[in-house]
């Protein structure tokens, strides 16, 4: 039954691909001063007929499961790195702008061998400057010590590439650490933001870490902005960029360059 099951899987997903109904959305980071967008991250969706708007989550485990996920993966990334420059040629990013695409890697990804030249090349190809790439890991893939992914991280640094360390909570102590490879940005989750305003010391202990990271010349996004009264809470520290639903879902490429337009008149 489940090799049917899989089966089917990979029969509709090779569809899919065939068919383009693999895509990707692009979710705003704005910054908590102004509200200006700075970064863009791209994530996969599967538009299915049948199952609606898929999320990555919801069907890249199974796909790296059958060995297909690489395929999707590099697509997104050449996918995403040829929007970001459309949208630099077409000026509704200026070229001296700090907007940056982020995309998020997988430790999977990171333990290839060629992910470093695969980077590379997407970039050539596509003619986007690596200073407006943003890699998103997962904290704990940061700190795995395999000496395959602490080479990639540090060649990726080297591009000029920053790097966000996703989903932080735990290691505050890499803050103050003299860091290799080192990081630019920290992304607090949508369950860490929510803690922290909820519990009776959380405030206290976001200031905390804000100060901190802000000490250790860090930046700090907070993900999980959901409503207007987290935006309003939020707005009360020192954060450097927010990130959530209130303030935008993830919304296909039409869409974003809608909202790049508008920024644009407003700035005018």
């Amino acid at each position: 039954r489940q090799f049917e099951q899989q089966n089917l899987f990979e029969r509709n997903l090779r569809a899919a691909i065939e068919q383009n109904q693999i895509c990707l959305h692009y979710q705003p980071i704005v910054a908590a001063n102004s509200n200006r967008i700075i970064a863009l991250e791209a994530l996969l969706r599967w538009n299915s007929p049948t199952d609606g708007l898929l999320t990555a989550a919801e069907f890249l485990p199974e796909a790296e499961r059958i060995g297909m996920d690489r395929q999707l993966t590099d697509w997104a990334f050449q996918a995403s790195c040829q929007q970001m420059k459309h949208w630099i040629e077409s000026g509704l990013i200026n070229q001296s702008d700090s907007c940056r695409l982020t995309v998020n890697l997988s430790l999977r990804q990171l333990q290839s061998p060629h992910i470093v030249r695969h980077i590379r090349q997407s970039i050539e190809a596509s003619g986007l400057s690596s200073k407006h790439l943003v890699i998103e890991i997962h904290e704990s893939d940061y700190k795995n010590n395999e000496s395959a992914v602490q080479k990639a991280l540090i060649e990726l640094g080297q591009m000029d590439i920053q790097i966000y360390l996703d989903d932080f909570c735990e290691g505050f102590c890499q803050l103050v650490e003299d860091q290799q490879p080192d990081f630019s940005t920290i992304k607090l989750s949508q369950h860490m933001t929510r803690r922290f305003i909820a519990s009776a010391y959380g405030e206290l202990l976001l200031s905390s870490m804000i100060n901190l990271a802000h000490s250790a010349h860090k930046k700090v996004i907070a993900e999980g902005v959901e409503t207007q009264a987290i935006h309003q809470r939020l707005g009360q520290f020192s954060l450097d960029a927010m990130q959530g639903y209130w303030l935008s879902p993830p919304i296909p490429p039409a869409q974003i360059e809608m909202l790049l337009s508008l920024q644009q008149e407003m700035m005018e």
